[in-house]
């Protein structure tokens, strides 16, 4: 395809429609022409190996895979398929198929580019609830789109550890010219990331397989990145999987999220990919593959140091670009080293009667230490099959407050500690914790696998827990169902700490911001040495 072509394209008058600024932008694989209020994007006739874009029936195909693969996640966005027709030198755009084409483009209506994850993160505007809404929109996505049939391929051990012991046969060649003048720890720590994969791998086949036969590889989006993530007409929206490559779409729920989760890290948004994770896991309830997450994190961050080195070839005499995508490697393979140290774990769990501020403490624990929270409000009503929002009543709500389901409710809870902990994590258990026998039996997780426990007492006046219960009573996203009753009962059959817990207790009271500030730096100066929260 020409140049002339493209450059013909950014002349208004050879669209359908006004055109308010036009402005190209370039990928490796695509030319994307802004219009205003639409967009149109042009795939390049390469091949890279992974794309094979080099024919006009194959760009066809793969624009059409494109626009369906992304009515999953963007329908509002993507608009359809256009025909480019006439000379390079006088192209005209088509909104229909028939007669002798010259190119194919998909449709889009345009949105800003300040609206991008990724610029919203460069300048400071990405919020909490962005994440919360994030989390909701890939767990909801990740469980709707197709399940990989058992027979299938995909998923399996032996596919996934080719494309990263390629990763490290590419980054040395890509190296070799360079070595000379680079330090000699970059070799080093590229021999010790790629040992710790292998290791890793050996450790996790078992667990690899699993996943695949319980439904965990799906079609997935594959380039879950924060570049292609925006907010379109202010709902979070998702755009840009990957339609050229089955290998590189269909995988674990894990390694998208893992994607997005480095991505994050890489922006220095560390307490935003804790609340991603946190909410997904909530949604979703994939506490077990949480043992993959540090593993799929390495190997997306060594793909995307790979890439910083293949941007600087034939960059010989620019020396600021170079300098920047060495710091980029260097940045990459820095955080997928990270993803091998070995962690300092810890179990917090949750005190107090209801409405006494648990889970706001445990939220803000998880925003500032990276810890993962487990809800008691919300297992529960997972293993009843109950929207975990919903507020029963009557027989239903009986049996949700059962004491078998409470003994039920807190050996799942249990179980999640034992994933959460066995995945390199810090867990918080946000439950009341108020019977003994419930602490005890956390305890002995923690006691098993030789972590340290200990307790977030909180505390409230009566009329504090009035308050914070008819408060949650009205905002229909909470989860839990306590009132006014359910307290009094509290009161009633709670069994107070003992010596040994009290050794091992923080007292919050109802100063929820200062006092949490507080533990968070007693947590890091009593267990903790390499948290990334802040």
């Amino acid at each position: 395809m020409s140049h002339e072509l493209i450059q013909n394209l950014l002349q208004a008058e050879r669209y359908p429609h006004p055109c308010h600024h036009m402005e190209l932008i370039e990928t490796h694989i695509s030319w994307i022409i802004l219009t205003g209020d639409y967009a149109y994007k042009i795939k390049k006739p390469v091949n890279l190996g992974f794309l094979d874009f080099t024919s006009l029936a194959k760009r066809k195909q793969y624009c059409e895979a494109e626009l369906s693969l992304n009515a999953r996640s963007a329908p509002d966005i993507y608009i359809g398929l256009v025909a480019i027709r006439g000379a390079a030198s006088s192209p005209e755009i088509c909104d229909d198929s028939a007669g002798p084409t010259l190119e194919y483009a998909i449709k889009m209506h345009q949105f800003q580019q300040t609206d991008l994850f990724s610029e919203r993160c460069q300048r400071g505007t990405l919020t909490a609830e962005h994440i919360n809404q994030l989390a909701t929109k890939v767990a909801d996505f990740h469980q709707q789109v197709a399940v990989a049939p058992p027979n299938a391929t995909y998923g399996l051990p032996e596919q996934i550890i080719l494309p990263m012991r390629q990763n490290f046969t590419q980054i040395r060649a890509l190296l070799s010219s360079e070595l000379a003048s680079l330090p000699a720890a970059w070799r080093m720590q590229l021999e010790q990331v790629e040992a710790w994969t292998e290791t890793s791998f050996q450790r996790l086949q078992p667990l690899l397989v699993e996943r695949h036969e319980q439904g965990y590889v799906r079609e997935c989006h594959g380039d879950l990145h924060l570049g292609n993530i925006t907010l379109f007409h202010d709902q979070v929206t998702l755009f840009d999987c990957i339609e050229f490559n089955h290998e590189f779409r269909w995988i674990d729920v894990i390694s998208d999220l893992a994607f997005l989760m480095m991505d994050l890290s890489d922006h220095a948004q560390h307490s935003f990919a804790h609340r991603l994770l946190n909410n997904y896991l909530e949604i979703t309830g994939d506490y077990a593959g949480l043992r993959l997450l540090g593993f799929y994190t390495a190997y997306r961050a060594v793909v995307r140091a790979k890439i910083a080195l293949f941007t600087l070839q034939g960059m010989t005499h620019q020396a600021p670009q170079r300098e920047h995508l060495f710091q980029q490697y260097q940045r990459y393979m820095e955080l997928a080293e990270s993803c091998s140290a070995l962690p300092n774990r810890l179990v917090l769990t949750m005190h107090g009667l209801s409405g006494t501020g648990k889970s706001t403490v445990a939220m803000r624990l998880v925003d500032r230490l990276g810890m993962v929270r487990i809800r008691s409000d919300v297992e529960r009503k997972r293993l009843m099959h109950v929207d975990a929002h919903s507020h029963p009543e009557g027989a239903l709500a009986d049996q949700l407050y059962s004491d078998d389901l409470t003994f039920q409710t807190y050996e799942k809870l249990a179980e999640l500690t034992g994933y959460v902990l066995d995945a390199g994590l810090s867990v918080i258990v946000d439950a009341t914790n108020l019977k003994h026998w419930q602490r005890a039996h956390l305890q002995q997780v923690a006691d098993h696998r030789g972590v340290p426990l200990c307790i977030a007492y909180c505390q409230a006046s009566m009329s504090v827990i009035k308050e914070w219960i008819q408060k949650r009573r009205r905002e229909e996203e909470d989860v839990s169902d306590a009132h006014l009753g359910i307290v009094d009962s509290q009161i009633a059959h709670r069994d107070p700490l003992t010596r040994d817990e009290r050794k091992q207790c923080f007292i919050i009271h109802s100063n929820i911001l200062e006092e949490t500030n507080e533990l968070v730096s007693e947590i890091r100066k009593r267990f903790f040495i390499n948290l990334d929260g802040d």
